[in-house]
């Protein structure tokens, strides 16, 4: 296809659903990072058409702050202030928090917790602690007492985040069925763990949350979404 010098295209492989989608980024984007096309990338399930920065490339560093930047603001386009906020998709709660806060307590259940831009710390009942930020995920297996904290955040840059609820069965039944490997978690024993975030997990997260801008959509695309992140939380 034709492009011109301020376009960047990202060819996303979808295993998951067996298709090809191309994203087009706005010239606006393009002028942010500067360049001009170059080649290609492949990186895991994903091809990127890269760019060239003088004599840089546009590296996985820089792919994952894009994507990171899009999640935070699709957060921000639903989250208010305040506590865990439930959205139409199911399972899916959004937060925001302009300030760190005192810990308090919280169950956590089953589910992927994952933040845009801030930090923060949930410790378990033996004093065992887990941070986790823009570059890292937090998973769940079982439910667990804990006490949380957001530990960055600020006025200028909320912390901005979300927790999807996981079916460990529909994720174990997965694994069985494709022959998968357990999640590339930190290893622990406790029923919680933290992982690193990869650009086509925050995709699927910002597609997820993107639904709710068409509710009549929701109850046919959000299973769909919802076990590509599962997938992608297994590899």
């Amino acid at each position: 296809c034709r492009l011109d010098d301020h376009s960047l295209i990202m060819i996303k492989r979808d295993p998951v659903a067996q298709s090809c989608r191309i994203f087009a980024y706005s010239s606006e984007w393009s002028k942010k990072v500067g360049g001009r096309l170059s080649g290609v990338l492949f990186s895991d399930q994903d091809c990127f058409l890269r760019y060239s920065l003088g004599s840089k490339e546009l590296k996985k560093d820089e792919v994952m702050e894009s994507e990171l930047d899009e999640l935070g603001k699709s957060i921000t386009r639903w989250a208010e202030k305040g506590e865990l906020q439930t959205t139409a998709v199911p399972g899916l709660s959004l937060f925001r928090r302009n300030e760190p806060t005192e810990p308090s307590s919280a169950i956590y259940e089953p589910s992927v917790c994952v933040v845009a831009q801030g930090a923060k710390r949930v410790i378990l009942a033996d004093d065992d602690s887990y941070v986790y930020d823009a570059r890292h995920y937090l998973i769940t297996s079982v439910h667990l007492p804990t006490v949380v904290q957001v530990i960055d955040a600020s006025e200028e840059k909320p912390c901005l985040g979300l927790k999807l609820s996981l079916d460990m069965r529909e994720i174990s039944q997965m694994m069985v069925d494709s022959n998968l490997p357990a999640p590339h978690v930190r290893q622990s024993s406790r029923g919680m763990a933290t992982g690193e975030m990869t650009p086509p997990l925050l995709n699927a997260l910002k597609r997820l949350v993107d639904l709710l801008t068409d509710e009549k959509a929701i109850s046919i695309l959000a299973p769909t979404i919802q076990r590509e992140i599962s997938y992608r939380l297994l590899v």
